[in-house]
Parts: structure tokens; C-alpha cells; sequence
């Protein structure tokens, strides 16, 4: 992530008539690193992709610099905010960097290389 508050305000996420989370209020310190830590079950993983864009909030917001991420473009927050889950795994025949450098894309036009580093 750039240098960009990612924040929920008053989050609430359900998975079908269960809530997992309600009413979650934290931010993201930029040039900080954060764990977010609990047991199984908790609603880590649920947090997390809430905070991706990968399931819309049942209440509240996730914004990015005070814009709410679920009205922003998919390019503009793929410009912004990148997850890479545990789960599944990447194919084999890349190479971590290739990986890596899929992040890349969304600053790129359709067609076009990526260039050197």
C-alpha cells in the first residue's frame, strides 16, 4: 500500500445470516506494519478481505484516504491496495518475482510491458 490511510469505520460484514464483524472501527497507520492477530474462527480472514474489496460490508465503510473503496473504480483501487492470500497458491512455473510483478498490471496499459527494474 502507498502512503494512504486504509481505515474501516463502523464495518460490518456478514456471511449469509450470521455477522462477523460489527461496528469494527481501526485504521492503518501508513509506514507502519500491523498484525492482526486471533483464533481460529475469529474473523481475521473475514477482515481482511472486507479491506480488499473481496465482500461488500453489510454496515459502515472501508475508505482509503476518506473514500469509501466499494465506490472506487477495481484499476483504481488495484493502483492503491493489493492482497496476497496464503490460499490458493500461485501456479508453480512463476517465479516469485513474477508473481510480484503481476501488482504491476493495473499501472500499465491493456497491452502494455512492463519495463526494466
Amino acid at each position: 500500500m502507498t502512503g494512504k490511510e486504509l481505515r474501516a469505520a463502523e464495518l460490518a460484514v456478514r456471511y449469509r445470516t450470521e455477522r462477523i464483524l460489527d461496528g469494527l472501527n481501526l485504521a492503518f497507520v501508513p509506514g507502519s506494519v500491523t498484525a492482526i492477530v486471533g483464533p481460529n474462527g475469529s474473523g481475521k480472514s473475514t477482515l481482511v478481505k472486507a479491506l480488499a474489496r473481496l465482500l461488500t460490508p453489510d454496515g459502515g465503510a472501508v475508505l482509503l484516504d476518506g473514500l469509501a473503496l466499494h465506490g472506487m473504480s477495481p484499476r483504481s483501487v488495484a493502483r492503491e491496495l493489493a492482497v496476497l492470500p496464503q490460499a490458493p497458491t500461485a501456479p508453480d512455473i512463476l517465479t516469485v518475482y513474477e508473481l510480484v510483478e503481476q501488482g504491476r498490471f493495473p499501472h500499465t496499459g491493456g497491452l502494455r510491458r512492463l519495463g526494466q527494474v
